[in-house]
């Protein structure tokens, strides 16, 4: 299904305005933001503060930037803590993930989460192998922790910018789900449409 950017309202066949479909179904979205790794700190962190300005792009809030060292347990606990401690609605991790003896992030991942949501790991690759073939390396995972999202991306600003193009426009619905709100938004907003076309007020 395809998304106008940066909500969770579908492109509509009846011709909507973009902008009827922003009003309708906008979400704002508080994020926390991990980044995994033995080397850099705060200031040095450059895919962190990519991802944050991103997020701030789409009008939502980054709520926590961290870094943690490359253990598994260190990245655990700064997972736990971020899901159940803060008011992200999504975490993403920040490297880890590739195919390094210290890549833990999804096996850390893992460890806390409640199920899994494989559909936007597979979108973060199939995006990024049409950039590069190097992409299909990428171990990440997505995982849902209670009503909170958990993302693994890369930790190269470049691939973490990729991957997130890849996924962006479903975040606001998946928000929705999670908060047990996403289908019924999806059948009113449908009910709204159709009722519109039949006074002839879409075109």
């Amino acid at each position: 299904m395809l998304f106008e950017h940066g909500t969770c309202a579908p492109a509509s066949p009846l011709g909507v305005s973009r902008e009827l479909l922003r009003k309708e179904v906008k979400v704002t979205i508080k994020f926390a933001i991990i980044t995994c790794s033995d080397t850099r700190t705060l200031e040095t962190d450059e895919a962190g503060q990519k991802l944050e300005q991103l997020i701030a792009e789409q009008g939502w809030e980054c709520i926590r930037r961290v870094v943690e060292m490359d253990e598994r347990p260190f990245i655990a606990g700064a997972l736990i803590d971020a899901c159940d401690n803060t008011d992200a609605d999504i975490v993403l991790t920040c490297g880890g993930s590739g195919l390094s003896l210290r890549d833990v992030t999804p096996e850390a991942t893992r460890d806390v989460a409640d199920r899994e949501v494989p559909g936007i790991a597979e979108a973060m690759r199939a995006h990024s192998v049409a950039i590069t073939p190097f992409a299909m390396l990428s171990r990440a995972i997505c995982a849902q922790r209670g009503h909170t999202l958990i993302i693994n991306l890369p930790g190269s600003t470049k691939a973490a910018t990729e991957n997130w193009e890849g996924i962006v426009e479903a975040l606001p619905h998946a928000v929705k789900m999670m908060a047990g709100e996403g289908h019924s938004t999806q059948k009113d907003l449908s009910e709204k449409l159709a009722a519109a076309a039949a006074r002839g007020e879409l075109g």
